[in-house]
């Protein structure tokens, strides 16, 4: 049988259009859903035949894959909850069982529990149901906690109301009022979890501070100073002694505690209503975000991140390891509990056989217990948090499966959990959130224990605290980070974090610094985000060990020039990527949160192992992941200077330094040729890449030197060029200076033949950037750019799929929108030698393509290129031309986007080596 192909989405969605283009009777739409999926035409036709599916069955079930039936009109969901639970249709196991009456389609996946109706022409618009019919496995994603949300926004309310009653003068009362607040969780907290005697806290303040919360700020001020005293003096009121001793450098600094009315006490009081004991300690962190002082927030660069990402970083860094080590253990001992209850067993072979069960277990259990965790920006502790319960969780699910493998005599076989705080390690820049991940570890600890507790029968004393040391106060950039989570090379180690992220041009005087300290000696650093000091430095302490690391990051590391910088020294001895998130975007449970682009990058020694990379929808397997979070090859392209041999330069538009003098927008325009049209041959229209791609009406004044005189002569030239002459004389910069010498002119100012436009910034949702062809005369300013005098073929190439799959590989990105670059994208470029006869027919499609536009002068090339709104007569001209240039390429013709990047780096490399 062939084998079934990988498609990429395009493919798929373009398969999938046979049911909107062409009636499809109801019998073939499940050979159509298979053939979209990859299944090639030859499997198609001996299902056709019977060949490979299920006899005696009234329809097409194939097993382990696919069940399908047609049915007449208002019978649907009928026959599907028949073949739901038809017993030789579970026995096949598909993957997706589906119906249609040619018009609509239901379908159930068995795994997942999940159903899916649509009609059959829209199945091209919604098809990501499918995909496990390609083996392609679904990505779960854990929820928030919506209580998590709830408390932030409570103690959110209570710092702004605080901050308005208050006057907060220094950034030592600032850090006082933080401290407060975070007492207060801690005694909600414990409160609700047996810590305190229950509802002692807020029920003491309801009962013994007057409604106007004239005398709170005193009764908190004596409570928080009594936690700290291990002897209580008989003089101390009773409503205050009430409160045990805590220790642990909580309640050890005396601190200025803030004056409070009836709104602040109100607040307080629904806080402590809450019910605080299934409250992730991680709140914190969302804590920290509402209440730290925004400016350093920002100039920190905190992001305070979720659980559901926090588990997208840690799960397959060693989580899910741990955790197919664990299923198939309580897989071994479920199957040995079935034979002992239906008697294939009796009780003692039972637990003879359980007993190397148990010995694994235990195996697992120790291995556990000598792991290393380590977030070296660990901020208020989230990712260590996360950690420590998904263990601690994990931990209780190995001891359940000893437990059933003891006999009743043997089950008081434990008195504690193997895994201690010892274990996590963490570096924090603030001092505040330094305090707050170590109390925070120390709660999550706490809630663990009293499940440990409820599991398990044992006890753990809760008070007094105990100080965690391991977590270090200080700059993760400049501290060896050996000296805090020191290691062997055969220990495992788990290096993660959210570190800030921080472009180059919004890093503060010191961070530059710092980028300057971690890359010494490394060329061209300055133009990395400052997170890739965790990623070089995590690079380093994992050398030549068993440790490995993972960070969420921007995703601009990934991208443009920075990948040349940073990924060669990442990758060019023993380390690669073992798994990657490619660009998606989050926002977090934090207080006015933003959302943010991300990926997440892990990183370790050499390994046969397979790589995972991860998108929103998908898990695909590789054997290398390249620094451009793509399958296949881990060539790094470096930005060139020199054109392709052969072909004309590109070059950036004209960029006017101006203010705005030397420019006219259509209004301006308008009014200056109604006023003095003789003077219009000074005028020329302008485009960059949004008046280029939106079709916006932008004129500039261009004026050439044995011209200046007649032009001075109109009043509001002259007016618009000594305005630019004095911004150019007040430059900082020299060169801006001399520009003042010729202030009628841009500062690029070339002779203005045919060119293509190339726009610097174009949306990700297009499948191509709108580039195009101009008359001569035309002026582009430095928003895009320019190749002037350029053959048509050479349009048509740029313009093409492949090229494009190589501007989205390599090229940069503003956000998420591509970002073009002419020494990344157009001088690396793999062009194909091609013969006169090819370069004819890569003209004729490019020239068809600028005719199908020029049919639509209406829209604007934003809307023609809109995917969803896409002419179809011009997309057809695209994929004609797509079509001629791949055959330009070895290896055509190329099933999806990752096939012609595998033939564009082998001919990247090619063509590198031939210059080395």
């Amino acid at each position: 049988m062939a084998k079934k192909q990988q498609l990429g989405y395009k493919e798929i969605e373009e398969r999938l259009k046979t049911f909107k283009d062409n009636a499809t009777s109801a019998d073939e739409i499940g050979f159509g859903l298979l053939y979209a999926f990859g299944k090639g035409e030859r499997d198609i036709e001996r299902y056709k035949e019977g060949k490979g599916i299920l006899k005696n069955f009234d329809g097409l079930l194939i097993k382990g894959l696919f069940c399908y039936k047609s049915v007449p009109e208002l019978h649907l969901q009928e026959t599907l909850e028949q073949l739901k639970n038809d017993t030789q249709v579970l026995k096949a196991l598909p993957k997706i069982i589906a119906v249609s009456d040619g018009k609509t389609l239901l379908a159930y996946d068995l795994r997942e529990k999940d159903t899916y109706e649509n009609k059959v022409e829209r199945l091209y618009c919604d098809f990501a149901f499918f995909y496990p019919l390609m083996d392609v496995e679904r990505v779960h994603y854990i929820e928030e906690n919506p209580a998590d949300v709830k408390a932030a926004e409570k103690l959110a309310k209570l710092h702004d109301e605080l901050r308005a009653y208050n006057e907060f003068n220094s950034e030592a009362d600032l850090h006082d009022l933080n401290i407060f607040i975070t007492r207060l969780l801690f005694c909600f907290f414990a409160e609700d979890t047996g810590i305190f005697e229950e509802n002692l806290f807020s029920a003491s303040i309801r009962q013994f501070t007057k409604p106007d919360g004239s005398d709170l700020s005193e009764y908190l001020d004596a409570a928080f100073n009594v936690m700290d005293c291990s002897l209580r003096n008989s003089e101390t009121l009773s409503i205050i002694k009430q409160f045990p001793y805590v220790n642990g450098g909580l309640f050890a600094k005396h601190i200025q505690i803030p004056k409070m009315g009836a709104k602040a006490r109100k607040i307080i009081i629904e806080c402590g209503e809450l019910d605080w004991k299934d409250i992730n300690p991680d709140i914190f962190g969302s804590m920290i975000q509402a209440v730290v002082n925004p400016e350093v927030r920002a100039n920190q660069g905190m992001h305070y991140t979720s659980v559901p990402n926090i588990m997208n970083v840690i799960n397959p860094l060693f989580l899910d390891e741990l955790r197919e080590e664990y299923k198939k253990l309580d897989e071994q001992q479920k199957q040995l509990q079935s034979e002992l209850d239906l008697g294939a067993l009796n009780h003692k072979d039972y637990y003879k056989a359980c007993a190397p069960i148990e010995k694994r277990c235990k195996q697992l259990l120790l291995r556990i217990s000598k792991m290393k965790f380590f977030d070296p920006a660990c901020g208020s502790g989230n990712f260590l948090i996360i950690t420590y319960k998904s263990l601690r969780l994990l931990e209780m699910d190995v001891l359940n499966i000893m437990r059933k493998c003891k006999q009743a005599q043997e089950l008081n076989f434990i008195d504690s959990s193997c895994i201690t705080l010892n274990q996590f390690y963490g570096i924090e820049l603030l001092d505040f959130p330094h305090e707050v991940a170590m109390l925070s570890l120390w709660l999550a600890e706490h809630q663990m224990n009293r499940k440990f507790h409820d599991n398990f029968g044992v006890n753990t004393r809760a008070l007094p605290l105990h100080n965690i040391t391991q977590i270090v106060c200080g700059n993760a950039c400049r501290i060896d980070w050996n000296t805090v989570c020191p290691h062997t090379a055969e220990e495992e180690v788990f290096v993660f974090g959210n570190p800030p992220y921080l472009g180059s041009k919004l890093q503060s005087k010191e961070q530059k610094e710092d980028i300057s300290f971690v890359f010494h000696g490394i060329k061209n650093s300055k133009i990395l985000d400052y997170i890739a000091n965790w990623f070089y430095l995590g690079s380093q302490y994992i050398k030549d060990s068993k440790a490995k690391f993972a960070f969420v990051s921007t995703n601009s590391i990934c991208q443009g020039e920075q990948v040349a910088v940073l990924w060669t020294q990442i990758l060019k001895e023993t380390e690669e990527i073992l798994f990657a998130h490619t660009s998606f975007k989050w926002s977090n449970n934090a207080k006015n949160n933003a959302g943010v682009t991300v990926v997440i990058i892990g990183v370790g020694n050499k390994t046969t192992q397979s790589k995972f990379l991860f998108n929103e929808k998908q898990k695909i397997s590789a054997e290398n992941i390249s620094p451009y979070l793509s399958v296949g090859s881990r060539s790094i392209v470096q930005k060139q200077i020199q054109s392709p041999k052969g072909l004309p330069k590109m070059s950036f538009g004209c960029m006017p330094y101006d203010k705005g003098y030397l420019l006219l927008n259509n209004v301006e325009y308008e009014d200056l040729i109604k006023q003095y049209p003789d003077d219009s041959k000074f005028i020329r229209r302008i485009y960059g890449s949004e008046e280029y791609i939106n079709d916006i009406r932008r004129f500039c004044f261009w004026i050439e030197d044995n011209e200046l005189e007649e032009a001075l002569k109109n009043p509001v030239i002259s007016n618009r060029i000594e305005k630019t002459r004095d911004y150019r004389l007040q430059s900082v910069d020299e060169s801006g200076r001399k520009l003042a010498l010729r202030p009628y002119q841009f500062r690029e100012h070339p002779v203005l033949n045919q060119c293509i436009i190339i726009p610097r910034v174009s949306s990700e949702r297009r499948e191509y950037i709108p580039m195009g062809l101009l008359d001569a005369g035309t002026v582009i300013s430095d928003s895009a750019f320019a190749v002037y005098d350029a053959p048509i073929w050479l349009f048509g190439i740029l313009t093409s799929k492949m090229h494009m799959t190589w501007v989205k590989t390599v090229g940069g990105r503003l956000e998420t929108r591509y970002r073009y670059s002419a020494q990344l994208c157009y001088n690396t470029f793999p062009f194909p030698t091609i013969r006169e006869e090819k370069k004819k027919q890569i003209e004729e499609a490019a020239e068809n393509i600028l005719v199908t536009r020029a049919f639509y002068p209406e829209k604007t090339l934003a809307e023609l290129y809109d995917p969803y709104k896409m002419p179809e007569d011009l997309r057809e001209a695209h994929a004609t031309l797509d079509d001629i240039v791949d055959s330009c390429y070895p290896g055509y013709p190329f099933a999806n986007d990752e096939a012609r990047l595998e033939c564009l780096f082998k001919l990247y490399e090619k063509i590198t080596k031939k210059k080395d």
